[in-house]
């Protein structure tokens, strides 16, 4: 997907842009990404002045650091959840389809939902991923009998796409000779997987190996005691269970960043996206039961115009962190929640653009309303996954 073709914008939406490009222009766009052993490997100006009927406003945030409660539309036990007041028949796509939808228009909170349901991995595709974290893990017990493998990043969590990765950590290995790593890429490349690449630190071992059946990438990543990975991940499962509705808003920025390449070396991983979420949700009271709808609105507002990513930090647990001074030259900051000196953000030079594309999907969503798109389809490619649709349906 290329860069996308902004709709018309009136003056109050340009002069909202002048005012993103002023706040935006010192951030830099390239560069390569980083994330410590509880991280992933995976995969135009601010929208104030948007309509009020289609767009959530975020209020300021208060002195105790958390934001005033954005305006509800219908929850998600709501009767009107599904289609919204027009009743205007839209163009179909495929996980409304998935979904038995009628032609009406959705409510975004109702197509969020049925997004999550449609991108989320089927048996088949589970199975393919357990059967290459198995195939892995046996291998590994050949060459180091005592080592422990476990599953960590958006697997791990369910919020795989179709097309992530697995990443697996293979712990209390003790010294990585070199013999022992050569051998064992070699069992692993004898089984006809694909080496994708090896990298060494004074750390870790690092391999990535894609099953040419399945077409799914394994990562690799080798120490020689114990990591922090399954501990992240029991953190992060607690925050997900806490605030459900951010898995599919997590789902959809994810796929965004995907569509547009946004969520590759030089942007955001899966990890960075889920941890920018899951702060969003905290900064309002615990008892606040989210739309799923202006939960995903109120995350593409605030990232692309109201967060200053120059001096802020995204820290779960604090709404209103300063940068670390260890962190002042990376253009963003995400501190790992089990090691804040950890900036798991550190390469991420695409800041920029990520906001330019946030802004956009602002201003796209604005517009469903007007014509037969529904408001996800206004910024989420959905031809190629019509294929998924057949796929799954058949």
């Amino acid at each position: 997907m290329g860069s996308p073709r902004l709709p018309p914008r009136d003056a109050a939406q340009a002069g909202s842009s002048k005012r993103y490009g002023q706040q935006r222009q010192s951030h830099g766009s390239a560069g390569h990404h980083h994330d410590g052993p509880a991280g992933q490997h995976d995969d135009n100006g601010g929208a104030d002045d948007l309509s009020s009927d289609t767009m959530t406003t975020l209020k300021p945030v208060h002195k105790a650091g958390r934001a005033a409660r954005p305006r509800r539309r219908g929850g998600a036990d709501s009767s009107s959840d599904q289609c919204s007041s027009s009743g205007a028949e839209t163009t179909p796509t495929p996980w409304l389809k998935f979904a038995g939808s009628s032609d009406k228009r959705p409510t975004l909170g109702y197509e969020v939902r049925c997004f999550r349901k449609f991108m989320a991995l089927t048996d088949g595709e589970k199975a393919s991923r357990n059967k290459l974290f198995s195939t892995i893990h046996e291998q590994a017990q050949l060459i180091w009998p005592t080592c422990a493998t476990t599953v960590y990043g958006s697997f791990a969590l369910s919020l795989s796409l179709p097309k992530s990765d697995v990443d697996i950590s293979i712990e209390q290995c003790g010294k990585l000779a070199e013999e022992d790593m050569t051998a064992f890429i070699g069992n692993i490349t004898a089984l006809g997987f694909e080496n994708k690449g090896v990298s060494i630190s004074p750390i870790v071992y690092f391999f990535a190996c894609k099953d040419p059946k399945s077409n799914i990438t394994g990562n690799i990543v080798l120490v020689p005691m114990s990591s922090r990975s399954r501990e992240s991940v029991e953190l992060i499962q607690r925050q997900l269970a806490k605030y459900p509705e951010a898995e599919g808003v997590i789902m959809i920025v994810r796929t965004v960043h995907q569509q547009c390449n946004l969520g590759n070396v030089t942007g955001l991983t899966s990890f960075c996206t889920t941890l920018m979420v899951l702060r969003i949700c905290q900064r309002y009271p615990d008892d606040y039961k989210w739309d799923a709808g202006d939960l995903l609105e109120t995350y593409l507002r605030h990232y692309s115009s109201e967060f200053d990513f120059n001096t802020k930090s995204i820290v779960l647990g604090d709404v209103d962190a300063a940068k670390p001074p260890d962190h002042s030259k990376a253009p963003v900051s995400i501190c790992d929640p089990l090691d804040p000196h950890n900036n798991v953000a550190e390469h991420c030079l695409s800041i920029h653009g990520i906001c330019q594309q946030y802004n956009y999907c602002l201003m796209a969503c604005a517009t469903s309303s007007k014509g037969s798109r529904t408001p996800l389809s206004t910024f989420i490619a959905h031809r190629e996954l019509w294929g998924r649709y057949d796929k799954m349906r058949a």
